[in-house]
């Protein structure tokens, strides 16, 4: 036969209660974070390959094409990357830049195309503060003459 000691009793439900609510909070900022970080590196592969694909896309120009300031190759870089953001379903609003540069090195003797973005990433839970500052994404290339 048991004794009274042996017996579990209402104490222990109640303890398992309380370190359970204890430790939900824990659990569910681990879980916030989680999934910040995830939508992050969704939106900074996303932007990432905005810019690559924009800077390639745009910089495959011939040589009689080179216009002499380089706005339509630069203007054609922004529209490129902007768009593919709206198709990745990052909407370009406010905070948000696009930046392209043409310029010619001379030393070198070849055109170059820089297109920078800075995304302004919002995390949705707000668990990590670091993620607040943005997405930043930078891509140059050297343009080749086609044939």
């Amino acid at each position: 036969m048991r004794s009274r000691s042996q017996r579990p009793g209402p104490r222990g439900r109640g303890a398992a209660l309380l370190e359970f609510t204890l430790s939900l909070p824990i659990l569910l900022f681990l879980l916030g974070g989680i999934f910040d970080l995830g939508f992050y590196l969704q939106a900074y592969a996303d932007v990432q390959s905005a810019v690559r694909d924009a800077c390639r896309s745009a910089s495959t120009v011939t040589d009689a094409d080179i216009p002499a300031d380089g706005l339509e190759i630069e203007e054609a870089a922004r529209g490129q990357t902007l768009a593919f953001l709206e198709a990745s379903g990052l909407h370009c609003g406010d905070g948000c830049t696009v930046l392209a540069d043409w310029f010619y090195d001379e030393p070198l003797d070849y055109w170059m195309l820089s297109v920078n973005v800075h995304y302004p990433h919002t995390p949705i839970l707000g668990v990590l503060p670091a993620l607040r500052n943005g997405i930043n994404a930078q891509f140059s290339t050297v343009t080749v003459e086609q044939n």
